[in-house]
């Protein structure tokens, strides 16, 4: 952190857009992983799927 801050710092126009795309990215998979989270947990409150809270770390499993 103390980098950005020091007179010294300095980054090249490469380095700023190479940063710019891993950031879309990133924001692009968390997009994705929320989404898919939000889905899940509406097909629970709509009463369509129970959430399994198993050794595995959860997952949806059908009611009925």
């Amino acid at each position: 952190m103390k980098a950005r801050y020091s007179k010294h710092y300095s980054i090249t126009g490469e380095q700023l857009h190479w940063l710019g795309d891993l950031a879309q990215e990133l924001a692009r998979l968390v997009e994705t992983v929320c989404k898919e989270r939000i889905g899940e947990l509406e097909q629970i409150a709509s009463g369509g799927m129970q959430e399994d809270r198993g050794d595995e770390g959860g997952g949806l499993v059908a009611r009925g």
